[in-house]
């Protein structure tokens, strides 16, 4: 569903990232359209055999540009991996602290929607819990949370239609 505006953020909390293949991934992504396009912004933490950092990039038809530098800190089970557009200002937060960013890229803009990007490969594991995608500005429309999705009885939101 679209946000009301091109200013929104994705957060989840990413509960476990467990390497057992050559690489894994996951992250939030905002301002992605409602096509099949790969254009968006994305917050990426990655573990591999060399390294275990955070990255944010700009997601431009499927190729991928790092925005920023990247933050080394070790992915850490339970943390809440957010992305944020605000204008032209992008951030990368982890628990609340930005990351990477605030950095000024202001290509994408007008997309709607945010969501989330995974990959995996062999054995390895990806959970995440408490999606969330609203938009920036105080009173604007948008869920604020799961367990507010469920108290709204006029929207089937998107966590609750994965359930079914």
């Amino acid at each position: 569903t679209d946000m009301a505006s091109d200013d929104h953020y994705c957060q989840f909390d990413a509960v476990a990232l467990t390497r057992v293949g050559s690489t894994c991934g996951v992250g939030p992504i905002c301002r992605k359209d409602g096509t099949a396009t790969l254009t968006y912004y994305l917050f990426w933490a990655a573990i591999d055999s060399a390294t275990n950092n955070h990255y944010l990039y700009r997601v431009s038809g499927g190729t991928l540009t790092q925005i920023g530098s990247t933050d080394t800190t070790d992915f850490v089970a339970g943390e809440v991996m957010r992305v944020e557009a605000d204008a032209d200002q992008i951030t990368a937060k982890i628990n609340g602290t930005a990351s990477v960013g605030p950095v000024t890229d202001g290509i994408i803009s007008g997309n709607l929607r945010g969501g989330i990007r995974a990959y995996q490969s062999g054995s390895d594991t990806i959970t995440i819990d408490n999606v969330r995608i609203a938009d920036l500005a105080v009173g604007a429309a948008g869920i604020a949370s799961e367990d507010d999705a469920f108290e709204d009885d006029s929207v089937v939101p998107w966590i609750m239609r994965q359930r079914s």
